[in-house]
């Protein structure tokens, strides 16, 4: 049985600036399936599986979400907020080379990591 995996963004509203009685609301603004690329089967050729490794490498989940992060960035500028700073949280999954070493303007993140986990000196604030 094959899982379902998506990207989920949201927008959070601080509602509580205006009335101290709401509470911020969560608005969703993307929402995309990202499935995981089928496996070759044992008599696949070397050409497949050498396919299917490089579809791996460019269809995975901190590709996609950087892809989208940066086509968010773009809906927010076009809308009139270039000034905003995005700020981007995810889990550990996204606390990874591919995601934090990306050129993101005025795109923060935040990601949870591993314990254990000792980040680049390049990363270090």
């Amino acid at each position: 049985m094959w899982g379902l995996r998506f990207l989920h963004f949201s927008l959070l509203v601080p509602l509580y600036r205006s009335n101290s009685d709401v509470p911020p609301r969560s608005l969703p603004v993307r929402f995309l399936e990202v499935p995981a690329i089928k496996k070759p089967g044992r008599r696949a050729s070397d050409a497949d599986i050498e396919a299917y490794r490089e579809a791996v490498k460019e269809h995975n989940l901190s590709r996609r979400c950087v892809d989208l992060l940066k086509e968010l960035r773009q809906s927010v500028d076009g809308a009139g907020l270039g000034s905003r700073t995005i700020l981007a949280v995810g889990d550990v999954s996204f606390c990874n080379r591919t995601v934090l070493r990306q050129p993101l303007d005025r795109l923060d993140i935040l990601a949870r990591s591993r314990r254990d986990c000792r980040p680049p000196i390049a990363l270090c604030f």
